[in-house]
């Protein structure tokens, strides 16, 4: 058996980019083979979606600088 991690680094903001990243995660750990022991982690500023992470089984890791999780365009200053 092989010990496979994916990190998976996205702004994690707002419910498109989470929903996908969450979605792609989903994915992978349902094609993985057999012969793959996987852990996949969500690199996190803070986000009201780490929740929904960690109901379906993956680890959330807590990155710097830390953010309210208001949303992506407040939280990151985008206009």
């Amino acid at each position: 058996m092989r010990d496979v991690t994916i990190a998976i680094s996205t702004a994690f903001q707002d419910a498109g980019d989470a929903t996908r990243a969450i979605e792609i995660a989903k994915a992978l750990k349902n094609q993985k083979p057999d012969d793959i022991s996987l852990r996949i982690i969500f690199l996190s500023h803070g986000s009201r979606f780490e929740g929904v992470a960690e109901e379906l089984g993956f680890e959330v890791y807590q990155v710097d600088p830390k953010l309210p999780g208001s949303g992506l365009y407040e939280d990151l200053k985008m206009t």
